[in-house]
């Protein structure tokens, strides 16, 4: 998985930079396909942070897409990485189980 940071009217730190990339490769367990790319927007409006993060998968038409908004960078990256991280697992949930389901119909077609 590749993670894009970008920063718009908000200066991350290489520490803050650092620890966005490192929660967002922990998503990558939840994803089967290469290359997925994660890319993370930052931006401040009004006193908060806002944080748009887009999954794309290399096999898939339309991306993911994840925001959130508070008081502090590494607030906002751990909410939009819950966020993520349930979406991401319940889809690769929802993939097992309806392959299978996929897979007895034909059996039992015939």
């Amino acid at each position: 998985m590749k993670v894009i940071i970008h920063d718009k009217n908000v200066k991350l730190s290489g520490a803050d930079r650092e620890y966005c990339e490192q929660k967002f490769l922990k998503l990558e367990k939840y994803v089967n396909a290469e290359p997925t790319i994660a890319e993370a927007h930052f931006e401040s409006q009004r006193g908060l942070i806002m944080l748009h993060l887009t999954v794309t998968h290399p096999h898939e038409k339309i991306p993911d897409h994840f925001d959130e908004q508070g008081h502090g960078s590494r607030e906002v990256v751990d909410l939009v990485k819950e966020r993520a991280e349930e979406h991401l697992r319940r889809n690769q949930e929802r993939g097992k189980s309806s392959r299978f389901r996929h897979f007895w119909r034909r059996i039992f077609k015939r």
